[in-house]
């Protein structure tokens, strides 16, 4: 508890000191430090969220959900309390993601459009059913992998580009008979779109109870 107190201290006296000595390299490179805190800070966040649900303390507390729990002793809005929720969900099922935004290798945005990213291709995968579970985690650590190596060049919105054709990068031909199954959906959701129903109209009813004839 004295190391947080101590940590917490120095984060704040170095939030106030005055910045006007500093030169622009050392403006950029304390910038990217801070970002760097701000990333570990939310990585905390999420598994402490975590070990709150493993440990039931929202139950215990009285609330029905994680987000309600935050919500109450952050003093969150809804929408934040939901996406940290969210965040520790998705960081717990994929560790090697949480690792990498310990190590600073992605911040929190990338690390949530690596994960549906990752979880697609599980998907994709699961669906095609011709390899085994094996083969089907190599496939996804592999995908899970390049993501990560391509975020220290990549914002989250180019990475989340990039993810949507992963599975054609690590294993085309695996992509191609998932391009397939997609496109067989595709076409039965038109069918079903162009067909259409007869039914025998209702007549509204009469004051008298009768309905018309």
């Amino acid at each position: 508890m004295l190391e947080e107190v101590q940590v917490g201290e120095d984060v704040a006296k170095l939030a106030a000191a005055s910045l006007w000595p500093l030169n622009d390299d050392d403006v950029i490179d304390t910038l990217r430090m801070a970002h760097r805190l701000e990333q570990a800070a939310a990585a905390l966040q999420a598994r402490l969220v975590q070990q709150a649900v493993v440990r039931k303390l929202p139950a215990r507390h009285g609330h029905r959900n994680t987000t309600g729990w935050l919500r109450s002793h952050l003093l969150l809005d809804p929408g934040p309390a939901r996406e940290l929720t969210e965040r520790a969900a998705v960081l717990a099922r994929h560790p090697e993601l949480e690792q990498a935004l310990l190590d600073g290798r992605v911040d929190t945005r990338q690390a949530i459009v690596i994960a549906a990213a990752s979880d697609t291709v599980k998907a994709e995968l699961t669906e095609l059913g011709e390899s085994g579970p094996a083969d089907d985690g190599r496939v996804t650590h592999e995908a899970t992998t390049t993501l990560i190596e391509l975020a220290d060049r990549l914002p989250a919105y180019q990475l989340r580009r990039v993810g949507e054709r992963i599975l054609a990068h690590v294993a085309p031909q695996l992509a191609e008979g998932a391009d397939e199954q997609a496109l067989a959906r595709q076409e039965a959701r038109a069918h079903r779109a162009r067909a259409f129903t007869l039914s025998t109209p209702v007549w509204p009813r009469t004051r008298s109870g009768s309905s018309r004839e």
